[in-house]
């Protein structure tokens, strides 16, 4: 075998060989991918051409035979879509009426595409039939445009063309690009396969045996015979030399500075050492606990402070976590805290209550001591940023804290005597206005008494002698008429006389006139009988008294108010006497009834007010449904045994108290009347009334429905203060 065959078998046998052959297949690999993708894509711009040339033909015949259309102008028709057999790729074109006929058609017949399509439709005459027929080739594309407007439709443009051409192109193309694919791909691998055998095979050859010299200069430290080839040139074979020398003298550096490498790094572990013990001294001096610990929560440092903390020395503590030093319910906790602080990655201040074993000396054993301490946590990163543990630092509050907290209980007994104080004087407002209101009572119900004093001892002299004004006035009438009787005709004078005085018209009007003193006299003896009950000036204890009669006295002194527009419909019980003061109660009933007609004067009629008494429980008395102005009447009430309460009802159909306020009408000073007109004291009393009496009041109200005021007063004295006035 010859040197020339040794070196081709050897050429071949090469990786460098192998890898041209797949590089020349994949070259042609490549020019048959982009070769068919340019020819996929000029297939379907030219069919796109094509489609959007039909389009604008079939356009343009709709635009110009709109008006032929509509005159039905066949010849013109005819002339406009022959017009399309200039072109090859139209097949056919054809104008439709609005009812889908054929007015004007053509039919490329010479179409080669058509020609097996035409042949088996010999015979056949419709245009519409063929059109359909031709239709299903699928070489042939069809472009319908309707003529005239969306109002008015006058028929349609219908116009094929065939893809033919454009595939017969494509079938050339291919061809085509296959051979100068294969023609380009055999030249450019030749090319390739000359210059790689002279520029690359005999350098890498070189190369091969420098890198095996470079290998033996690494063994023994010698690299001078690379500088002896670096003049070998200045191609890519001379700058690989410089580089492997290059190489070489980095290598001698690095052999050099090894030493010093070594000797560095023992300063800089001394160095350390020393920043180690700076820390050290540091966090050792600190009166603040400092730790650090790993990812399980276990320690890996901790100064003596913290070690106090644990009630532990620093080596018990090292490499322990906190559930095995501290009690289990504090270790978890903390360890949560812990955990939520490592996973958030953020610094976190928290207040931790730890109780750990403290030695004494003076103690004989060990104390459990609760301590808080104000503690500071952050993670620990490595030179990454990746989290490895926890660092934190805690300082012992616990006597600022216990002194917060005295501080709160301080203030919290501060804020317990400011409301003790708003109560008191609270009640010495209420009380103040209840001295008030009872003074002027005590004045006016004196003053009523000296006046109905004062009036009653005329009126009942006035009243006593009218029963013998009119005896004698019948007397006297009587003595008259038997004079008329017994003498009809008397002196001039006399008749003249009687004529002048109208004696007829004095004896009719006189007993009328007597009648009417009588009942003025009767009017005003029982107002004052009124006046009397309600003031009870005489009664400053308690006593058993009639109830009804305070209502009814209350009644007659309110009666000029009613004025014959308020109907009081009273529905009374058997009530007993009941032991109270009956000058404050009937003051209650005074105020209330006041309230009812002050509500009522506004209202339009029927003006009502219900007054309702009855036997029974003061906790159970809520009256019958929300609609206050309908009450039962006592006999359908069936009797309460053991009954402790009078009760007593007074309501209105008035406009109601909005709910906003129901609960505010009992305070001292609140008022709904214009100024001038309401003292805002006269609820707020009768509560007092009432609650001194160890009674109730209750009010209910519906806005527009009217407004109901409950009263339960005890049958029997409470135990109670005295009024006062």
């Amino acid at each position: 075998m010859t040197g020339d065959t040794k070196k081709s078998d050897a050429f071949r046998n090469s990786i460098a060989f192998r890898y041209l052959g797949i590089a020349s297949t994949f070259l042609v690999a490549i020019q048959l991918l982009l070769g068919g993708f340019q020819i996929y894509r000029g297939y379907n711009q030219e069919r796109a051409d094509l489609k959007t040339k039909a389009a604008g033909l079939a356009k343009f015949l709709a635009g110009v035979s709109g008006e032929a259309l509509s005159r039905s102008d066949v010849p013109i028709l005819e002339v406009l879509v022959r017009q399309t057999a200039e072109d090859a790729d139209i097949v056919y074109s054809a104008v439709l009426n609005t009812g889908g006929r054929p007015l004007a058609h053509f039919l490329n017949r010479d179409n080669p595409a058509l020609a097996e399509t035409l042949a088996a439709s010999a015979g056949e005459s419709d245009f519409l039939t063929l059109m359909e027929k031709v239709g299903t080739n699928p070489l042939v594309r069809e472009v319908r445009i309707p003529i005239g407007s969306e109002e008015q439709l006058l028929g349609e443009i219908r116009l094929g063309y065939s893809t033919a051409s454009v595939r017969s192109r494509l079938f050339k193309s291919a061809i085509v690009t296959v051979l100068e694919s294969l023609l380009v791909s055999a030249g450019v691998a030749t090319l390739t396969i000359i210059l790689f055998n002279r520029q690359i095979r005999k350098p890498l050859q070189d190369l091969a045996q420098l890198a095996q010299a470079l290998a033996a200069g690494v063994g023994t430290g010698n690299f001078q015979f690379l500088h002896r080839r670096a003049s070998g040139g200045s191609d890519e074979i001379g700058q690989l030399l410089a580089a492997f020398n290059s190489m070489a003298s980095q290598f001698q550096q690095t052999f050099l500075s090894l030493e010093e490498r070594v000797a560095f790094r023992q300063r800089t572990e001394e160095a350390l050492q020393q920043s180690y013990n700076l820390l050290q001294a540091v966090i050792e001096g600190t009166a603040d606990a400092i730790y650090v610990k790993n990812l399980e929560g276990r320690y890996l440092l901790i100064n003596s402070a913290g070690a106090r903390v644990l009630g532990k020395p620093v080596g018990e503590i090292i490499g322990k976590d906190d559930r095995e030093l501290l009690p289990p319910e504090i270790a978890r906790r903390i360890m949560n805290t812990d955990r939520k602080i490592l996973l958030r990655g953020e610094t976190k201040t928290v207040e931790e209550v730890v109780t750990s074993q403290l030695t004494s000396a003076n103690l004989a054993g060990k104390s459990s001591v609760p301590r808080i301490y104000l503690t500071t946590k952050d993670v620990c990163r490595d030179a990454s940023g990746n989290v490895i543990g926890l660092i934190g630092v805690a300082r012992d509050i616990t006597h600022r804290v216990q002194a917060e907290e005295a501080l709160q209980r301080s203030a919290a007994q501060l804020k317990e005597q400011a409301l003790q104080l708003e109560r008191a004087l609270q009640e010495l407002q209420r009380t103040q206005a209840h001295l008030i209101q009872t003074e002027k009572m005590s004045s006016l119900g004196q003053m009523v008494a000296g006046i109905a004093h004062e009036i009653n001892n005329p009126v009942n002299f006035i009243y006593g002698n009218l029963q013998y004004t009119e005896a004698y006035m019948e007397d006297l009438l009587k003595l008259v008429r038997l004079y008329q009787r017994l003498y009809p005709h008397p002196d001039a004078d006399i008749l003249e006389e009687i004529e002048a005085t109208d004696l007829d018209f004095i004896q009719e009007d006189l007993p009328r006139m007597l009648g009417s003193m009588k009942m003025g006299a009767e009017r005003i003896r029982d107002l004052v009988l009124s006046l009397r009950i309600f003031s009870r000036l005489d009664e400053a204890e308690t006593k058993a008294v009639d109830l009804h009669e305070g209502i009814e006295s209350t009644l007659v002194i309110l009666k000029n108010r009613f004025q014959n527009k308020i109907e009081v419909i009273k529905e009374y019980g058997n009530l007993p006497r009941v032991e109270c003061y009956p000058g404050p109660v009937n003051q209650v009933f005074m105020n209330i009834l006041s309230n009812a007609i002050d509500a009522l004067e506004t209202q339009p009629e029927p003006r009502i007010i219900w007054i309702r008494t009855d036997l029974g429980h003061g906790d159970g008395f809520m009256g019958h449904g929300e609609d206050s102005s309908q009450f039962p009447t006592p006999n359908a009430r069936r009797p309460t045994p053991d009954a402790q309460f009078a009760l007593i009802a007074i309501a209105d159909n008035g406009p109601g108290i909005p709910p906003a306020i129901q609960d505010k009408i009992f305070d001292p000073f609140f008022t709904t009347k214009p100024v001038g007109k309401g003292t805002g004291l006269g609820l707020s009393i009768c509560h007092q009334i009432v609650e001194k009496h160890g009674g109730q009041i209750k009010v209910r109200s519906q806005p527009g429905q009217g407004t109901e005021f409950r009263i339960a007063i005890p049958l029997k004295r409470q135990k109670t203060p005295a009024f006062s006035g």
